[in-house]
């Protein structure tokens, strides 16, 4: 083999592995952003294909579901029921969120609080949200109250318990270090625990913020006669799937407009955390 194919077998390796290293390169820096375009793009080749043969009833064509967004964002009292939804999912989510950190906190503290309430808090979380939801519905008369409930009653064991797995893995040096400098509770929890526990509490918030949604208009379409819940349930009954479909599109954007302000401030709290390179 004479010396000028050896040079052109030795550069297609090193080409090949060129090219792989510019692709992970860009996957590594917009992988994600990849993903969900790809994902678009499938859910939209099989509506325009679906819409096409499947009757209207069981999945419209996309020009009829942009036609009906169109009619909907036109109206002036829709942004009233996106306020609404809105306003019931911020209150229930910082309700449940401020009650399940401090029952967190507690539980992970004082060992008596974990024997007695990390059961009950375990409980809570495994009856069904259905449950729930009938059980509001007969105890409470008020609407607001029901869907308020509902999310306060299914999130907060969310928050709870992630606030609780955050502050027991606390490393026990640093925790009895920080304990002889004898600092005051408030300076313990301030300087050490809620620091320590961030990342499995923002972990929880985001996890229970997308619970609070899907809770939430579950809720106002079961209990309550407003918001995009009961908006979706007016149109099941009249059998508009297009509307139900752009109603959920509505709170999709909604609820990933309200995850990315909450991984904004991830991201500004942990700015000085590498992420882990595949």
């Amino acid at each position: 083999m004479d010396s000028e194919t050896t040079g052109l077998t030795a550069t297609a390796p090193r080409r090949t592995g060129t090219r792989r290293a510019a692709v992970k390169l860009l996957l590594t820096a917009h992988g994600e952003r990849f993903g969900t375009l790809a994902s678009i793009c499938a859910i939209a080749a099989f509506w325009y294909f679906g819409g096409r043969y499947i009757p209207s009833y069981v999945l419209p064509t996309i020009p009829s579901a942009v036609g009906t967004l169109v009619k909907v964002m036109g109206a002036p009292e829709t942004y009233l029921t996106i306020a609404q939804t809105l306003v019931r999912i911020l209150g229930g989510f910082m309700a449940s969120a401020v009650f399940g950190i401090i029952l967190g906190v507690i539980m992970a503290l004082w060992p008596l609080a974990q024997f007695m309430l990390r059961p009950l808090v375990r409980l809570v979380m495994g009856v069904p949200a259905l449950t729930w939801v009938l059980l509001g519905i007969i105890w409470f008369r008020n609407m607001e109250v029901r869907v308020w409930f509902f999310m306060f009653i299914i999130v907060f064991p969310i928050n709870a318990l992630n606030t609780y797995d955050g502050v027991r893995a606390i490393p026990q040096e640093l925790y009895q270090m920080m304990r002889s400098l004898r600092p005051s509770t408030v300076g313990l929890l301030r300087l050490l625990i809620i620091p320590a526990a961030l990342p499995f509490i923002f972990s929880g918030l985001r996890i229970s913020l997308s619970f609070a949604g899907r809770i939430a208009v579950f809720g106002e379409a079961m209990a309550a006669g407003s918001g995009i819940g009961a908006e979706m349930m007016l149109a099941d009954q009249m059998f508009d799937t297009g509307l139900i479909i752009v109603w959920t599109a509505v709170l999709i954007i909604m609820l990933s407009i309200l995850d990315a302000i909450l991984e904004f401030a991830e991201n500004r709290f942990f700015a000085w955390r590498d992420e882990i390179k595949a």
